[in-house]
């Protein structure tokens, strides 16, 4: 039942004030005004709400959403840590491990390449947030990466094990005894005047000034490489391939004692200095060839071995030489 609303009202007639009751139709038509109002305001309400907070199933995919997102930038910055920690291994790989073992240089487009595809990708064209995507990518990035470290170490881990064979291939002596007194040199590697032309010319080795028919002798184990014997140029010269991209060549002699593809140990005799060749005295012209690069051998010429060092190493080569059975 509708309550009619009652009012007080000045009756002008009578001049008096009298109780009046509202229609019926109009009680009802406020009502269903207010019905209306009430249904409006509530559906606003209700759409506001829907547009801040979205339906309840929305709301539950929106919290998934945002958990999922969550965990994607966990994972991105794990992602950025471990792409840290990969390229300082490959920085002290390159820069230490396979320099000392004297390897071949991993070049940076096989270590930092992606993984190819025209469509590899192409699940990801929906990523409207646009983080997914580039963290895939990453993520595959690394995963080259960490194969190619991986192979690099399993290489590193071959050549480390024959490091004991690999330091007896690798020039570490001097060609001669160094005795005090004995020798001195006339030229150090580098740039130059030419004793010959008096141009400005690079010299590729060392010459070690000396009487003619100094003993030479092998600075570490290899395979003579080449045994040339001329007037001009080097001379008499011989060149050995020690293996680990090192050679030694030894040039202006007066002597040789080996020959092409023979196999030498260090301290082991290859012939007499002398004066041959381009040459304006009597002297040895030795160079360390690496990787087919003339190097400086000072770097690899200890000039401060004791001499009776030296000789003692010569001796337990000739021994064996003569007791090859012997251990």
């Amino acid at each position: 039942m509708v309550k009619q609303r009652k009012s007080i009202v000045f009756n002008k007639q009578t001049l008096s004030y009298e109780e009046k009751t509202e229609p019926k139709v109009l009680a009802y038509i406020r009502r269903i005004g207010y019905g209306v109002g009430v249904t409006v305001m509530s559906a606003s309400m209700v759409y506001a709400l829907f547009l801040m907070f979205g339906s309840p199933k929305s709301a539950s995919i929106r919290a998934r959403y945002e958990e999922t997102m969550s965990k994607v930038m966990v994972i991105a910055e794990r992602v950025d840590r471990y792409d840290n920690e990969l390229s300082n291994l490959a920085f002290r790989d390159e820069g230490v491990y396979r320099t000392i073992f004297g390897m071949e240089e991993i070049p940076s487009q096989v270590r930092n390449a992606g993984f190819g595809g025209v469509d590899r990708y192409a699940y990801l064209e929906d990523d409207v947030t646009g983080d997914v995507g580039p963290l895939v990518k990453k993520i595959d990035r690394l995963t080259k990466m960490a194969y190619v470290q991986t192979m690099s170490y399993d290489q590193v881990s071959v050549v480390a094990s024959k490091t004991e064979q690999m330091n007896a291939h690798i020039p570490v002596i001097s060609p001669m005894n160094p005795i005090k007194g004995h020798y001195r040199i006339s030229s150090p590697f580098g740039n130059r005047n030419d004793p010959m032309s008096k141009a400005r010319k690079f010299h590729e080795g060392i010459d070690f000034a000396m009487p003619v028919g100094t003993p030479i002798y092998s600075v570490a184990d290899g395979k003579v490489e080449k045994v040339k014997l001329d007037f001009f140029g080097y001379g008499n010269q011989v060149v050995i391939d020690h293996g680990f991209g090192y050679k030694t060549r030894y040039a202006h002699m007066k002597r040789i004692n080996v020959r092409v593809g023979q196999s030498l140990v260090r301290g082991q005799y290859i012939g007499d200095s002398g004066n041959s060749g381009k040459s304006t005295g009597s002297h040895l012209h030795y160079e360390v060839i690496f990787k087919g690069k003339p190097v400086n051998p000072y770097n690899f010429v200890d000039l401060e071995m004791d001499p009776k060092e030296y000789e003692t190493l010569v001796q337990q080569v000739n021994e064996k030489k003569l007791n090859p059975n012997r251990l």
